[in-house]
């Protein structure tokens, strides 16, 4: 595949998934709709290792580890965000969301260490040209 061809997937793939959230609110808990998303998605992952016949097993000491990458990185912060749809429109759930990188970057700086560079710093400016737009349609469609 081409790399337009998977940035395509990657795009329609992702933008739906933020759409789809929207059908699920108001139907059970956001905490529910998270763990029967991960679960489901848990499930789709072994049966791909399965098929592919890719080894699952990890030291002990990594057990704590993966589990709590879990669920900080991904069970918590997706119950943030179907709790945002409640009250915000998904393209801006969306667009917030993806700055998580960046507070990732900022934790390995504060807790590890690691150099921001230039580079990073450049690609961290180009931030407010994508959010300041989004936030004023936003606001704009809530008054």
């Amino acid at each position: 595949m081409s790399n337009l061809q998977l940035f395509a997937a990657s795009v329609a793939i992702w933008g739906s998934t933020w759409f789809a959230i929207t059908f699920q609110l108001g139907r059970v808990e956001p905490e529910a709709s998270v763990t029967y998303r991960f679960l489901l998605a848990a499930l789709l992952l072994f049966a791909f290792c399965g098929i592919r016949r890719l080894p699952l097993r990890f030291p002990l000491r990594d057990h704590g580890w993966i589990a709590g990458q879990g669920v900080m990185m991904f069970g918590a912060s997706y119950v943030f965000v179907y709790f945002a749809e409640q009250h915000i429109v998904s393209g801006l759930v969306a667009v917030g969301f993806s700055a998580s990188p960046l507070i990732g970057m900022f934790g390995q700086r504060l807790f590890f260490g690691t150099p921001i560079t230039a580079r990073i710093a450049a690609g961290f400016s180009c931030i407010p040209n994508g959010l300041g737009p989004a936030m004023e349609i936003s606001m704009l469609l809530l008054w």
